[in-house]
């Protein structure tokens, strides 16, 4: 992927993406043009808000958790990493940059004041452009694309809905997740549970319920996205990777890695780089 490669507008349904390899190294724009549910990248939450935009590097643990997949329907551009800095860049949004790599996403709500009809306006005028045979299509696909991201700068203060009582549950069972695999410690979610003062019935029921996957599917996901880090921002061998992920073998960790991402890690790392 060198530039942008997939723009939708007004796409209704279940994501096709949700259980499917796509390109790592991207970011994705995305906006709600529905209400219900939540979109989780890493540890972080956010409500699935009508109008609401989110911006995701997509090398990290992503997905949505619509209360309706069917009606679920959204605005979207697909772009590389690469071409997202040089944009960020060339309007001199370092911060914007930086709050990506960072964070992994950033959230602007329309609840707070971001236009998020002109928005949708720009997302339609993009996907025309996009689809057009016109000689000045690319030119006009890249110039809709910094509007919007030039109206969300201008517009929206980047804040998010402080916490309730389940956020903070299921931001605290993710960052037990995520921690474990940064330590390379076992997961245990009996250990989890004693020390979040929760049955391990309630835990499992309840991370199900809001976040859409299953405990084990959740660490299997953060383990798969850890790696494909790794193999692509380090120059780690597959058994250090291996080792530091917890695995009990470098072929144990292979066969995982080929289920999850649909190729070996050496061959994933040579697709990358």
């Amino acid at each position: 992927m060198e530039t942008i490669a997939e723009i939708g507008y007004h796409v209704l349904g279940k994501d096709p993406n949700m259980n499917r390899k796509h390109n790592d190294l991207c970011v994705e724009i995305l906006q709600a043009r529905s209400t219900g549910g939540n979109v989780f990248v890493r540890n972080r939450i956010f409500p699935i808000e009508f109008g609401s935009v989110y911006i995701v590097n997509a090398i990290e643990t992503h997905y949505t958790n619509p209360s309706d997949p069917d009606q679920y329907c959204r605005n979207k551009i697909i772009l590389s990493s690469r071409y997202f800095s040089e944009l960020a860049q060339s309007l001199r949004f370092p911060t914007m940059l930086d709050s990506v790599k960072k964070n992994a996403a950033l959230h602007f709500r329309a609840a707070d004041g971001m236009p998020a009809e002109i928005i949708d306006g720009l997302f339609q005028k993009t996907a025309e452009a996009f689809s057009s045979d016109s000689d000045i299509a690319h030119a006009e696909t890249v110039c809709c694309t910094l509007q919007i991201l030039v109206t969300l700068f201008r517009h929206s203060a980047n804040v998010s809905l402080p916490p309730n009582k389940q956020d903070k549950l299921l931001s605290a069972i993710m960052n037990y997740v995520n921690l474990a695999v940064a330590s390379a410690q076992p997961f245990s979610i009996d250990k989890m549970c004693r020390e979040l003062f929760i049955s391990e019935s309630y835990a499992s029921h309840f991370f199900k319920k809001i976040n859409g996957n299953s405990l084990s599917r959740y660490y299997v996901n953060v383990k798969l996205a850890t790696a494909k880090k790794m193999l692509t921002q380090t120059d780690m061998s597959i058994s250090e990777i291996s080792q530091a992920l917890n695995y009990a073998t470098p072929s144990a960790f292979s066969k995982a890695f080929k289920a999850g991402a649909g190729c070996t890690p050496g061959q994933y790392r040579g697709q990358i780089r």
